[in-house]
């Protein structure tokens, strides 16, 4: 009885440890921005890795990440960001058929991970416009940007079937 103990808590970690959890993930290509800037400038240091985003005027001001699409496939937003002359910026979400906009930050420089379905109250993930890297409100600058990426989990279900035969007589199975 001991022994099959034994044997199912072996099984079951090696059946855990084989397991890997991958992730699906959509970067956006910081080489090739700005797309559709508004008040703007984009410097892509390619030695560096990472870009500059700068924001000339303090209000309406951001640049595209990432363009109209369903996005209902992945769960966070993810940045990795570095203060320049200023430490913060915001994220903008913009929704088709008339959901709006929802503005995430002012967010500190840094990495952050935002999970995309606590913004989108009243909204779609399948009806996004754009995700758009704006300024903070009320100031200029610039920051560097890293890493921009939508991140997801990637499913493959698999079945398992484990029939449990108790020993003749037992009548409680805790």
């Amino acid at each position: 009885h001991i022994m099959k103990k034994i044997l199912l808590l072996l099984t079951a970690l090696f059946v855990m440890g084989g397991v890997e959890m991958s992730a699906k993930k959509l970067n956006a290509d910081l080489s090739k921005l700005p797309a559709a800037s508004e008040n703007t400038t984009w410097v892509w240091d390619s030695e560096a890795g990472s870009g500059t985003f700068e924001w000339t005027q303090s209000w309406y001001n951001s640049t595209e990440l990432f363009g109209a699409g369903d996005y209902s496939a992945y769960t966070t937003l993810n940045l990795v960001t570095e203060a320049g002359t200023a430490n913060q910026y915001r994220i903008i979400i913009k929704y088709n058929n008339s959901k709006g906009q929802t503005t995430i930050g002012p967010v500190s420089t840094g990495e952050l991970s935002v999970n995309l379905s606590d913004y989108a109250t009243g909204a779609d993930l399948t009806q996004i416009a754009t995700i758009r890297l704006s300024g903070s409100n009320g100031v200029t600058g610039n920051i560097k940007v890293k890493e921009v990426y939508l991140e997801g989990p990637d499913l493959n279900y698999i079945e398992a079937t484990y029939i449990y035969e108790p020993p003749k007589g037992t009548t409680e199975l805790k």
